[in-house]
């Protein structure tokens, strides 16, 4: 019985992995990370919580004082006032037209308002300098490091799009942002023009606490997905000269597979937040998220990594293999 037993799940493993046994799984590699920003805490203690990498101090001079904002005693000061027109009398004193009179007050309410306005006049002007001079660290959106993963599953047919991939990488340059932001950009709109060809998608996104946690998971998850590939025939990684390795076996000519697909892989690093869609299942939705990592600016990107797979002529890439190595791409 117990050899009956072996013998049956032996024969079921042959029988229901005849694709592993002749798909190479090839794929094509490029890009890199660039930090030219530096590495920065996003701690969350908000306004006036010093210790936790926010806001702290205040102003301070008779408004407001420390960090919380809270108000000190109005300070008591004196300023000359010119009398114009005729003299004018009060107990113990006559003060010519034209003179100066020292007239010691505290503020009234009328001072409070204007001193008020013009701190808010003032906020608002160093705040519109720092923005257009792009010092603004935060980025667009003020958001924490994100790294945001878009994919998408292409049918076989497209095969002038897979070669328009291996020239992007093949010529990319990776060593700097933005030889990355050009390959971002180049391979969105590869992709936004052949939306035809576009029948799976997902997309996924998680914030960190700083420029180098950020680091840490682009490059987390760029090894999960490279754990994926067998093999590795086209690569152009942080500035160092693309490489390519033929195929190390051979497999079935890719007409015989009519369910092949293309899998493509974008890894993006920001500094701030992306508005992409958090379920990707319909071409409507793909278009949104790819619109939204195609129009950051160059100093919001700090790493870009492409993948696809195949990359290799007569490697193929089918459905069940889609269920396997990407359960989260959704049918469009």
């Amino acid at each position: 019985m117990a050899q009956n037993w072996q013998l049956g799940v032996a024969l079921a493993l042959v029988l229901s992995t005849p694709d592993a046994a002749h798909a190479a799984r090839s794929a094509g590699r490029a890009g890199g990370f660039h930090s030219s920003a530096p590495s920065r805490s996003y701690g969350g203690g908000g306004m006036g919580m010093g210790s936790r990498g926010g806001y702290s101090g205040g102003y301070s001079g008779g408004m407001y004082s420390g960090g919380m904002g809270m108000y000190s005693a109005p300070r008591i000061y004196s300023a000359p006032i010119i009398v114009p027109g005729p003299p004018v009398y009060s107990p113990g004193m006559v003060v010519a037209p034209g003179a100066a009179a020292v007239v010691t007050r505290g503020p009234d309410i009328v001072d409070i308002a204007i001193v008020s306005m013009f701190l808010v006049m003032a906020a608002s002007a160093a705040t519109g300098v720092l923005k257009g001079s792009g010092e603004d660290w935060e980025g667009a959106g003020s958001g924490r490091p994100t790294l945001t993963r878009v994919q998408v599953g292409l049918l076989s047919m497209a095969r002038g799009l897979k070669h328009d991939l291996d020239r992007m990488a093949a010529r990319a340059d990776t060593s700097s942002s933005r030889g990355l932001h050009n390959l971002l950009q180049e391979v969105v709109l590869a992709l936004l023009r052949n939306p035809s060809y576009c029948v799976y998608g997902a997309a996924s996104q998680r914030t960190c606490d700083s420029t180098s946690s950020l680091e840490t998971a682009f490059n987390k998850a760029s090894m999960k997905e490279r754990s994926k590939f067998e093999q590795e025939t086209l690569v152009n990684v942080a500035g160092a000269a693309p490489s390519r390795t033929p195929l190390k076996r051979g497999s079935s000519s890719s007409s015989d597979k009519p369910d092949e697909l293309v899998v493509v892989t974008l890894l993006v690093a920001t500094d701030g937040s992306v508005d992409v869609p958090s379920k990707i299942d319909s071409l409507a939705s793909l278009k949104q998220a790819l619109q939204a990592l195609g129009s950051l600016q160059q100093d919001q990107v700090l790493g870009v990594e492409l993948m696809w797979t195949p990359q290799a002529e007569g490697d193929y890439f089918t459905r069940d293999d889609i269920i396997t190595d990407y359960p989260s791409l959704r049918q469009l």
